[in-house]
């Protein structure tokens, strides 16, 4: 704020008079105070907190839900506790009201073909470093727009990396007015250049040449092949992996024999078994929309 180039006066929008302060600060706080209190905020904040975690397309009353957790800065959860200080805009009831809301939890939306969201790359490849704790690995987050399409706190504009309206032409989505905003930079290469991405991280090496600590995470269940299958349906889909997705995986895993009487053969066999299976799951459907 530069108060030299302020102007004086008061102003007047949405219906409320910010009054002549002689100072530009306290102007633009009373002006934030407006905005922040006005209807649409609640609603419009709670659905694209909704977008970004749990559905592209909530209902009215799943909006409604959320943003009442806003206005309120309260809300109960299942068990009968409170989250919330009681005061407007409080996010934590907010993230509690979307997460708790009976259609988020509910089985029901499994078979609701409008439910769920595309995971955004990047989202895709954190997800995995997490599990790997490969914070330090050789392929940094943060030059990716090429493969990725997205470079962390760098969107193309002040509406981030896509429109939260999106809607895809010539879809079934689309045809239904549905919205797909992560779908705005998704792209034939870029699909590509994900699998390409997420196979170097998957089969590559540290830049100090050791191995991801995702062996070492996973060795308690390699050996099992059904238990290893378990594991990773929990951590990368929680627990949502079809049948048919789930034999597949499975199959591509046993057909990794282990040698019994070479300890260095088998220990490569185990993390074979490792990079196949992590990176079948990375780029699976299951793992790609979270419902």
């Amino acid at each position: 704020m530069h108060n030299e180039h302020h102007s004086a006066g008061t102003k007047s929008f949405l219906g409320s008079t910010v009054p002549d302060y002689g100072d530009g600060d306290q102007s633009i706080d009373h002006a934030l105070d407006i905005l922040f209190n006005h209807d649409n905020v609640a609603p419009f904040i709670g659905k694209q907190l909704i977008q970004r975690m749990t559905t592209s397309n909530p209902s009215p009353a799943y909006i409604a839900r959320v943003a009442t957790a806003f206005n309120t800065g309260e809300f109960e959860l299942p068990d009968g506790s409170t989250v919330g200080s009681g005061v407007r805009g409080d996010l934590a009831p907010v993230w509690a009201a979307i997460l708790f809301d009976p259609v988020a939890r509910s089985a029901d939306r499994f078979n609701d073909l409008t439910w769920g969201k595309l995971r955004e790359p990047f989202v895709r490849q954190v997800h995995w470093q997490r599990l790997a704790d490969a914070e330090g690995h050789r392929h940094q987050i943060f030059n990716q727009i090429v493969d990725l399409g997205q470079v962390p706190y760098r969107p193309p504009s002040v509406f981030n990396f896509y429109r939260p309206g999106y809607v895809l032409p010539n879809s079934h989505m689309g045809n239904m007015g549905l919205a797909l905003p992560e779908m705005q930079i998704t792209t034939g290469p870029q699909i590509i250049n994900i699998f390409h991405r997420m196979r170097q991280a998957a089969y590559g090496t540290r830049g100090d040449g050791q191995l991801f600590p995702t062996y070492v995470k996973d060795a308690p269940f390699i050996e099992d092949a059904q238990a290893y299958v378990d594991y990773l349906d929990l951590v990368y889909t929680a627990n949502q992996l079809t049948d048919n997705t789930r034999l597949l995986l499975l199959d591509a895993i046993e057909s990794i024999t282990l040698p019994d009487n070479d300890p260095v053969a088998r220990d490569s066999a185990l993390w074979e078994r490792s990079k196949r299976a992590h990176l079948l799951l990375m780029t699976s459907v299951e793992f790609m929309v979270q419902i």
